[in-house]
């Protein structure tokens, strides 16, 4: 059986949804460019680990950024 690549209490980077600046500024396009910033600097724990069927067996709660949820693609150990 598969098992979660992270557990709880690990720390971890999130994936930025829209674009941001090395600044750290969102910024006025849509789309990321090359120099954009991918993920937040911010340091933050997975609070629980859900457990879905399917391809994407897991799913991670995150500290701080409440009624959302991560796939392991949208995160990244520090």
């Amino acid at each position: 059986m598969r098992k979660p690549k992270y557990k709880e209490g690990d720390m971890v980077n999130v994936l930025y949804q829209e674009p941001h600046a090395m600044h750290g500024a969102k910024q006025n396009t849509p789309n990321f460019r090359m120099a954009d910033m991918r993920l937040e600097k911010k340091k933050r724990k997975i609070l629980k680990v859900l457990y879905y069927s399917g391809a994407q067996p897991f799913r991670y709660l995150v500290e701080g950024l409440n009624g959302a949820s991560y796939v392991e693609a949208e995160l990244k150990q520090v």
